[in-house]
């Protein structure tokens, strides 16, 4: 399933001509593409790690994400990060992660 869900975001990637990430619901990162020079120090950070910092995670889903049923923007609370796209991807109500 790995292989197709990087599949599912290179071409997505290509297609936005914008950096995609899926995460888990626990923000562990899944699949990512390259960069269209649209990251910051705190996605190059999670992609060289493939984690992000606990308590940045907890800050992030302190925003409500995981009851999210349709698109908003995560604001992440570091200095110099951009604020982020985050789908919620969910099946029959199920959260299965985030793009």
């Amino acid at each position: 399933m790995a292989h197709g869900l990087q599949d599912i975001v290179d071409n997505l990637a290509e297609r936005l001509q914008r950096s995609v990430a899926i995460d888990d619901p626990h923000i562990r990162l899944l699949a990512a593409r390259h960069h269209f020079g649209d990251e910051d120090a705190t996605r190059v950070s999670s992609v060289l790690n493939r984690s992000v910092d606990p308590q940045l995670c907890e800050q992030i889903l302190a925003q409500g994400i995981a009851q999210w049923t349709t698109p908003g923007r995560v604001v992440v609370p570091l200095e110099g990060a951009r604020p982020r796209l985050c789908v919620p991807i969910r099946c029959t109500g199920l959260l299965l992660g985030y793009l």
